[in-house]
């Protein structure tokens, strides 16, 4: 019964071994070996983990199973039980709040030799910044991250992610192309480069790209690639291609930079209402039909338009 001596003896004995994990844990992952130094019993530690009170979160590391999906806790524990190795990729750009999928393991540059362990991929990379301190665990800086995201990971995805903080202004163009060369001779450097040199046209992406490639080809000018609207002195938005004079501005869709669609529909509201006229292309659109695309934005420039 729960009020008699020895259930009372167990709760309190409990308590005290959660108290001690309190003070134990790094960011809610923790060690066998630490819990063993801070006084707990290779049997109660045995009996928690036949319990599932405690369960392998990455590497050696243990976690709360409520925890076990927080990838914050996650990269805690992959750091605890690597004595070298900074938390890089996918998963340093999703603890930098990019938008990306989390595929619930730890990705980690480390020196030329280190095997996979539970959750934890090793890449043999050498960070080029010096790392940031972000919770429990040592991650590459945002730059070098976006640098090495949109090197390494499909490249759908790196598209996408390479308009997104672009517009959101996280790395500026220079210091992207700035990284580009510093990435000579590493994977995926052919591709920071083609990037780099696309978006020194002032293209966002590769569908923005193909965008301006159609507007040259038709002889169209008077137009402002990625400009800044303003209301009332502030920056209300960043639009692909801007006609300023007619106020027109054109919208090139992509996979993430306009993922959100309530998001979309407010900004388009807010432009509308400030005069301007909106028209959205789609890749689709760029590769099947591009000779409606320019008939179409033709017949908006057009005098009697």
């Amino acid at each position: 019964p729960a009020g008699t001596p020895s259930a009372r003896s167990r709760a309190a004995s409990a308590h005290r071994t959660d108290a001690l994990l309190a003070s134990l844990a790094v960011h809610g992952a923790w060690t066998i070996p630490a819990a063993v130094r801070l006084g707990l019993s290779r049997q109660r530690i045995r009996s928690r983990i036949e319990a599932g009170r405690w369960i392998l979160c990455a590497g050696s590391a243990y976690c709360d199973p409520r925890q076990a999906d927080d990838i914050r806790v996650r990269a805690a524990a992959a750091q605890l039980s690597l004595d070298v190795g900074t938390v890089w990729g996918r998963t340093a750009g999703i603890l930098h709040g990019l938008p990306l999928d989390d595929d619930g393991a730890i990705h980690m540059a480390v020196p030329a030799g280190r095997k996979p362990a539970f959750r934890i991929v090793p890449h043999e990379v050498c960070a080029l910044d010096d790392p940031v301190r972000l919770g429990g665990a040592w991650i590459t800086s945002r730059t070098e991250t976006i640098l090495d995201c949109i090197a390494t990971l499909p490249e759908a995805e790196a598209h996408g992610l390479l308009a997104w903080v672009l517009t959101r202004e996280l790395i500026t163009v220079d210091e992207f192309c700035s990284g580009a060369q510093m990435r000579w001779g590493r994977h995926g450097a052919e591709r920071l480069r083609t990037y780099a040199a696309m978006v020194e046209r002032g293209a966002l992406s590769v569908a923005e790209d193909r965008f301006h490639d159609l507007l040259h080809e038709a002889g169209i000018t008077g137009w402002v690639p990625n400009a800044k609207v303003f209301d009332r002195g502030r920056i209300v938005a960043v639009v692909d291609v801007l006609f300023p004079e007619l106020k027109l501005v054109v919208e090139v869709d992509g996979e993430i930079a306009h993922a959100d669609a309530a998001k979309d529909r407010r900004r388009d509201a807010l432009l509308r209402s400030l005069g301007f006229t909106i028209i959205r292309v789609t890749w689709s659109d760029l590769v099947r039909t591009p000779e409606l695309v320019v008939d179409a934005l033709l017949a908006r420039l057009s005098p009697a338009a």
